[in-house]
């Protein structure tokens, strides 16, 4: 007489994983490229991704209920966020979860410079060190309409804290102030306000080519008087 054993049970297979994914910006809608996020189940493994060029990530979640959300860059707030994870769906990524995860800057308080010796130091006289950078074209860029913004972050992010700006030139390329006429200096004050929201200090340089640009002394005499009074105020 035969032993007859009972049939083994057929393996519960493993839920398949979906594909969730957000975008990591900055306060201006940009895509922070790097951000590390990081999501941590309630009932499930703990995933890091790192941000592609467009800020986004895509986690394969096989976990359900609710997740917390960490995201980590350089030179921003590292935000915690509780979400819950969306249903199963076999239709590839699920778009709009959360949607996009928007990152504040750490705030940097540009301190007014001041001229000692042959040094800049600041108001409380710690020596200040310029790490600069050359991005001669940057204003001509703002004027012809272009969002300089991604060029001011990346410089931050690189670690500059100085722009040397070009307010004319003919050799290089082209920027003649009397082109633009009051959108010259309404723009000037843009740009200031610009370097500063992203923490860099602004070195413009008035004349260049000049002689070519504004070869009348007169007018030279007349730019830099208006110059003076924009930055003044």
């Amino acid at each position: 007489m035969g032993i007859r054993w009972p049939k083994p049970k057929p393996p519960t297979p493993a839920p398949l994983p979906r594909l969730v994914s957000l975008r990591v910006i900055d306060a201006q809608g940009q895509g922070i490229v790097g951000a590390e996020v990081l999501l941590v189940p309630d009932d499930g493994a703990a995933d890091l991704q790192t941000a592609d060029v467009n800020g986004r990530v895509t986690f394969a979640v096989t976990a359900t209920g609710g997740a917390e959300i960490d995201a980590d860059a350089t030179g921003y707030v590292s935000p915690t966020e509780r979400v819950v994870l969306p249903p199963m769906s076999t239709d590839g990524p699920i778009e709009g979860w959360p949607g996009t995860l928007m990152l504040q800057s750490l705030v940097v308080v540009l301190s007014p410079l001041r001229v000692q010796g042959k040094f800049f130091e600041q108001i409380d006289g710690t020596p200040w060190l310029q790490i600069g950078c050359s991005d001669f074209r940057i204003f001509q860029r703002l004027l012809a309409g272009e969002d300089i913004r991604p060029i001011l972050k990346e410089r931050r992010d690189l670690g500059f804290n100085q722009l040397r700006i070009f307010g004319m030139c003919d050799l290089m390329f082209r920027l003649y102030p009397q082109e633009f006429g009051e959108r010259y200096w309404t723009s000037l004050v843009e740009l200031a306000a610009l370097l500063e929201s992203y923490a860099l200090y602004l070195e413009f340089v008035v004349f260049v080519d000049a002689g070519r640009v504004m070869p009348n002394p007169d007018d030279q005499r007349r730019h830099w008087k208006r110059f003076c009074e924009v930055v003044t105020a």
